[in-house]
């Protein structure tokens, strides 16, 4: 899938995502959990006894400076993507807000901050909130299909995996 068809999808689902919230406006608290799910869950803190995500480790760094990053574009742009390390610690991230969260009030990098927030809080991976979709991951995930189709609904947290 190429990043503009990525992209296109993303924003597909953000706004099906919109409008079965009835039209939500851009004030109305963000933090409405559609869905998370983690992709390497030994590369996050805490998973278990064999995490490879060690705080402290250069990993780690890398994992909080895509997440600032993402957070601090998300007051000028409201999408973009980053990678950070080399091979073995690198870590990609994305954001993309919905159109209609404006990068001028501030509705773009508050929603992206509490979802940031929300993923270091549980184990990583994607998670889409009412107005934004953040992803990051230790593997390229921008402009390739996923191998996997998570189907929920508003209101559910989580969702059943399907392999494709």
């Amino acid at each position: 899938m190429s990043p503009i068809n990525t992209t296109i999808a993303i924003s597909v689902v953000i706004a099906a995502a919109s409008l079965i919230r009835n039209f939500s406006s851009p004030s109305d608290n963000n933090t409405f959990f559609y869905y998370h799910h983690c992709t390497q869950p030994n590369y996050f803190r805490g998973s278990s006894f064999f995490s490879k995500y060690l705080p402290g480790s250069s990993y780690d760094s890398n994992v909080i400076t895509v997440l600032t990053s993402l957070v601090n574009s998300a007051n000028i742009l409201t999408y973009d993507h980053f990678t950070v390390g080399t091979y073995g610690k690198t870590v990609h991230g994305m954001h993309h807000c919905r159109s209609d969260l404006s990068t001028r009030s501030d509705d773009c990098a508050r929603c992206v901050a509490q979802a940031v927030h929300i993923l270091q809080n549980i184990c990583g991976g994607a998670l889409l909130l009412e107005g934004c979709f953040v992803e990051y991951e230790n593997t390229k995930f921008l402009g390739l299909a996923k191998r996997r189709c998570w189907l929920g609904y508003a209101g559910h947290r989580g969702g059943i995996a399907r392999t494709s």
